[in-house]
């Protein structure tokens, strides 16, 4: 059997698709910010907001590049980030490196899978050399740029540990911006001899947490583009704002707590935006669905429950309560940091316990303390005193 010419042309471009669309892109740069593309109908950098322009006014030059978490094809929707001043890091590396993973760690994958006879998820495989391609894509950002400083969100995840251990061998200069609620069980904690440079944190509590376990000299206070100056107390109309996580892997938990609520209390979904890719399969709950700004959606809310969002850490400043959604598989992993127990909902009937109740003086002080302090405004300066330039 021939092969059409054309098809097999299309192939080698989608698959070199980051040679085709960046390399010519690249530009010299002091700074490179890498953030996250979370859905199409996203209008702003939900991570580091406005930060690129700010430098770039103090005539320190910026590149911003963004992981691309859409269900679109890179070269579908790099055309519409004029509004982010940023480049899109394709799903796709070259060719050959794409080959290269899969020669090396497919052999690993189904040798687990036979000696073992685990049940590996394929997700597992393939997530390995996701990280692999992204180290790649941005050590190969930075040579193209000969920037000395990289900002990055900072998890404790794989990619990050590789390219933070390049950088440093290298000298460049990383800032990890760890932006998301800590426990006991964050993977930060799990592996302290490949750190960056420099630990940027939200807020002060973040920040007190983090000086028991990091030298106070790698740690400095960035803000967040979540704080905000005033809050609106509305008049509740929803009783419940159901918050999932990003993965379906756990929505048959959630489902039940949602069918739960929907006959018993005025409940709304409000959907992570990585999700809009599959919005065939919460088609059942459309009348329920959230349509409004994040914003409106809290302040309209008696309480929130969520798995793991960090909006639980300062929704009360609209007077709205955060309620962690407890089940198997799930355990205390997303609790964040001295969570009330009175807040934890180990199983739906708890929720007529809480419902309306009277929170103690110390749920409210911790709810009041972290609404207060966990965001706190962006401080540029404070990023500016670490680069190097």
């Amino acid at each position: 059997m021939i092969l059409n010419n054309n098809f097999v042309k299309k192939c080698f471009r989608y698959l070199n698709s980051y040679r085709d669309h960046h390399i010519k892109k690249y530009k010299s740069a002091d700074v490179i910010i890498i953030s996250n593309l979370l859905s199409q109908s996203q209008t702003e950098d939900l991570y580091f907001g406005k930060i690129d322009k700010i430098l770039l006014k103090k005539k320190i030059k910026v590149q911003k590049f963004f992981r691309n978490f859409t269900y679109k094809n890179s070269n579908k929707i790099s055309k519409n980030l004029k509004n982010y001043h940023g480049f899109l890091i394709p799903k796709r590396f070259y060719y050959i490196n794409e080959i290269k993973y899969l020669i090396i760690f497919l052999p690993l994958y189904l040798y687990f899978v036979i000696n073992f006879n685990r049940k590996i998820k394929k997700l597992s495989l393939f997530s390995t050399i996701s990280h692999l391609r992204l180290y790649e894509q941005i050590k190969d950002i930075l040579k193209n740029t000969g920037a000395k400083n990289l900002l990055i969100t900072f998890e404790g995840h794989l990619w990050e540990k590789l390219i933070i251990r390049r950088c440093i061998k290298n000298r460049i200069n990383v800032i990890g911006y760890q932006f998301t609620k800590l426990n006991e069980k964050s993977k930060i904690f799990c592996d302290k001899k490949i750190l960056p440079n420099y630990i940027a944190t939200s807020g002060i509590i973040d920040f007190k947490i983090l000086r028991k376990f990091f030298p106070k000299k790698k740690l400095f206070i960035l803000g967040s583009e979540k704080f905000k100056q005033k809050y609106k107390i509305r008049k509740k109309k929803i009783d419940f704002l159901i918050l999932p996580n990003a993965s379906l892997d756990s929505f048959n938990e959630v489902e039940r707590i949602i069918n739960y609520l929907k006959i018993n209390y005025k409940c709304l979904v409000r959907l992570h935006p990585i999700n809009s890719k599959n919005m065939n399969y919460f088609k059942k709950y459309k009348k329920i669905l959230s349509k409004n700004k994040l914003d409106k959606d809290i302040e309209n809310s008696k309480y929130i429950i969520f798995e793991e969002s960090s909006l639980s850490l300062n929704c009360y400043n609209s007077k709205t309560i955060p309620l962690y959604f407890k089940y198997l598989g799930n355990d205390d992993n997303n609790l964040p940091w001295g969570f009330p127990k009175e807040l934890i909902l180990n199983d739906i009937n708890n929720i007529k316990r809480i419902y309306n109740k009277k929170l103690s003086n110390k749920t409210l002080n911790y709810l009041k303390s972290n609404s207060k302090d966990y965001f706190q405004k962006v401080n540029v300066k404070e990023l500016i005193k670490v680069l190097s330039i």
